[in-house]
C-alpha cells in the first residue's frame, strides 16, 4: 500500500514541528503518495534518518497507508481557474512548497539557507518558488547525491509542476 501525508503531517510540515528531527521530517517531506513502506525505508537509510524513522512517521499519526477509498477526487467547493485550481488549493502549493524548500534548504546550504528561507518567503506564487528550484536542486544532489536528491526533489518538483 501506498504511504500518504495525513493533516497532522502536513501542519508538521508547515508549522516545523520541533517534534521532528531534520532527518525525520527530511523522510516526511518524500512521503507523496506514491511510494510504499518499503521504499520508504530504503530512503530513510540512504539520507542517514535513524533506524525508527519510518515508525516514528507512523506512531505520530503523520502519515498513513493509503486506502482505495482515500484516493477517490472529491467535488471542489471553490470555482476553478482555467487550470482547475482553485484559490485554496493554489494557496496551499505555495505554503507547502515553501515548507519543503525551507527544509531542504536548512538541510544542505548551512548559513546560506538563512538568505535562500528569505528568497522563499517573498515568493507570492508557486511560479516563482519554481524559479528558485534549480539552485536548491544542486545543493541537494552535491549534499545527497543524485539518486537520494532525486528523491528527496520528487515531491517538490510534482508540486511546483
Amino acid at each position: 500500500m501506498k504511504i500518504v501525508k495525513t493533516s497532522l503531517g502536513m501542519a508538521a510540515l508547515a508549522d516545523r514541528d520541533k517534534r521532528l528531527s531534520s532527518k525525520v521530517r527530511m523522510l516526511l517531506v518524500t512521503v507523496d503518495g506514491t511510494i510504499d513502506r518499503a521504499e520508504l525505508r530504503k530512503i530513510a537509510m540512504n539520507i542517514g534518518a535513524p533506524a525508527d524513522a519510518v515508525d516514528t512517521l507512523f506512531a505520530l499519526d503523520l502519515v498513513a497507508e493509503e486506502r482505495a477509498s482515500d484516493a477517490s477526487p472529491e467535488a471542489p467547493a471553490e470555482s476553478a481557474n482555467e487550470g482547475g485550481e482553485t484559490a485554496r488549493d493554489a494557496f496551499g502549493r505555495l505554503r507547502m512548497g515553501a515548507a519543503i524548500m525551507n527544509e531542504l534548504a536548512s538541510d544542505v546550504l548551512g548559513l546560506k539557507a538563512f538568505f535562500f528561507v528569505l528568497k522563499v518567503e517573498k515568493c507570492g506564487n508557486v511560479a516563482e518558488l519554481a524559479q528558485l528550484l534549480p539552485g536548491l536542486e544542486a545543493a541537494v544532489i552535491k549534499a545527497h547525491g543524485s539518486e537520494a536528491g532525486a528523491r528527496l526533489l520528487d515531491p517538490l518538483r510534482r508540486l511546483l509542476a
